[in-house]
């Protein structure tokens, strides 16, 4: 058979494969298609309809994918309060605004001598290189007032500052004065035991109810020159018990001030110091996670000596469903702990994250890292030289758009790779805060104390932090729009539209492909006899006929 009488056979069966389509299909308006029962007005006003019916359902379905695709995860209410005692009592780190002992250091009077010595003899000062050393040291602790005022300091030569960290230890507040009374859940807990000396950017902190640094950090991660945060061994350690208290984070048994903390503080007097730190003094507070590495310059909350603080915490707690965490992360916009991997610490979570990233940033601005950044063995210490370099990589610390071109490819890099977004699971603390004063003065008149060496010498505070309520609303990460949703929504639109279902496009199919060959073959059975054929029927039945 030539070509040309192929096509004119398969145009019949097409013609009717599409007839019937038309006559038995599930689509709406579909079946005013065939040009033998309808006029060509008929069929184009149907058609106008149909497209423009279509265009309309598609237009539909794009905003249902396009939302699908771009918000899927919406933070809703869980169906359930929790209660405090399942979430851990939050770390609480506590630093003086008193950085040293006046009599190991007298900041003020040191620092006015070294100014009359560089006035009186210039470059030949007669000052201890230590003692210069040590004013080096302490001076990466200041605040920015100080450092403008005093900008001659970095470039004195005093004796080397390698060992921050010891020299701090060695000069600090006494950390077993600091602390004049500690209290969690009455008693149930011994405070001393959760009660950490730790290394921050403010200098010897002290925190409670944080991990310790084999539970913070990785192992082999971080140099073994210093540790990070050493067990506050006071008279009532651990070791004078029979049973030991769990290892941190512990939790409270319920809501109250019972089963809180009360710690009172005291200040010794003649350590405050007020050129380092400037107007105000006592101690700044930050609540944190038991695995999270404090950074209290960060954000803190102001304590000032002499008064009653009293903390009334109500957890915001955050926790990604099942559904959501199918997601990539860029759709839900949270870590879990095994998708983001900390050079440093074992547990993600954003502020460690951030600390990391400050780290590496400050190692590539500066070519070296604060004291108290975690870094690995060999990383050079930044001394009071790099302090405006330290300064500034704080600054740097944002989006790489707003990142000037200037700045080296390293530190735009390093900026980009952060990428620091919230843990899956996290909590943090809304605080209701009261203070009043203490009148110390009168109750020590009232106990017969007056001529007491502590009441003339020692400033004291007094903290007590609890939980507002027993039970509190956890928000959860859920998926809000599924698959199923998706194809829930595409389906209505199908059906409102075009009365379109999962097996209406089945059938176009079925029309496409299976239709046309049936009817070949069935054409093929019912194909009428060789012309050879009809002429010897023809004769037969001619014969025939004679006989008879």
């Amino acid at each position: 058979m030539t070509k040309p009488a192929r096509r004119k056979a398969c145009k019949p069966v097409k013609s009717e494969v599409f007839r019937e389509y038309c006559a038995s299909s599930s689509v709406h308006g579909v079946r005013y298609f065939d040009s033998h029962e309808r006029t060509t007005c008929e069929r184009f006003w149907w058609l106008v309809v149909f497209l423009l019916s279509m265009g309309g359902c598609g237009t539909l379905i794009h905003k249902t994918f396009s939302k699908w695709e771009e918000a899927p995860i919406i933070v809703t209410f869980s169906e359930k309060t929790t209660p405090v005692w399942e979430v851990p009592f939050p770390a609480i780190t506590i630093c003086p605004e008193a950085k040293v002992q006046a009599k190991k250091l007298n900041f003020t009077g040191q620092m006015s001598a070294l100014l009359e010595d560089l006035r009186d003899n210039g470059p030949n000062m007669t000052m201890d290189p230590a003692i210069i050393g040590q004013l080096k040291v302490v001076a990466q602790l200041c605040n920015f007032l100080f450092h403008s005022q005093h900008y001659y300091l970095p470039s004195l030569n005093g004796t080397d500052e390698d060992d921050i960290v010891s020299m701090l230890k060695n000069i600090s507040l006494n950390r077993h004065r600091v602390k004049a009374f500690c209290m969690f859940d009455n008693f149930h807990y011994e405070c001393n035991d959760y009660l950490k000396e730790t290394i921050t950017e403010e200098g010897i902190c002290y925190s409670f109810n944080m991990r310790p640094e084999d539970g913070i950090f990785r192992p082999g991660a971080v140099h073994d020159e210093f540790s990070y945060t050493e067990d506050w061994l006071g008279p009532n350690n651990s070791s004078t018990r029979h049973a030991p208290d769990p290892s941190p984070p512990i939790h409270a048994s319920g809501a109250g001030l019972n089963s809180g903390l009360l710690l009172y503080l005291q200040q010794n007097l003649s350590d405050i110091d007020y050129m380092c730190t400037g107007f105000s003094q006592g101690y700044k507070l930050m609540l944190h996670d038991a695995d999270e590495y404090p950074q209290v310059s960060k954000r803190n909350i102001r304590v000032p000596l002499g008064h009653e603080i009293n903390m009334a915490l109500k957890p915001q707690m955050i926790i990604t469903s099942q559904s959501a965490a199918a997601y990539g992360w860029q759709k839900r916009q949270c870590f879990f702990n095994y998708e983001r991997h900390l050079r440093f610490f074992r547990n993600y979570n954003q502020n460690n994250c951030e600390l990391e990233c400050l780290t590496n940033l400050t190692l590539a601005l500066c070519g070296c890292v604060r004291f108290s950044m975690p870094h690995a063995q060999g990383t050079q210490i930044c001394p009071l030289l790099q302090w405006d370099c330290m300064f500034q990589a704080k600054q740097f610390f944002r989006p790489k758009s707003n990142v000037s071109h200037e700045f080296p490819r390293s530190v735009q890099d390093t900026v980009a790779r952060c990428n620091c977004l919230p843990a899956c699971t996290s909590i943090h603390y809304d605080l209701e805060i009261t203070q009043s004063s203490l009148d110390i003065e009168r109750f020590f008149k009232a106990n017969g104390l007056q001529k007491n060496y502590i009441y003339h010498h020692f400033a004291f505070t007094s903290l007590e932090i609890y939980f507002k309520e027993s039970h509190f609303i956890t928000s959860k990460r859920t998926e809000l729009y599924g698959i199923v949703d998706l194809l829930a929504n595409c389906g209505g639109l199908l059906g409102l539209f075009m009365g379109v279902s999962f097996l209406s496009l089945i059938e176009i199919c079925y029309f496409i492909t299976i239709r046309p060959f049936s009817i070949r073959k069935t054409r093929s059975d019912r194909k009428p006899p060789m012309a050879g054929q009809n002429d010897a029927n023809n004769s037969l039945l001619a014969v025939v006929s004679k006989t008879d």
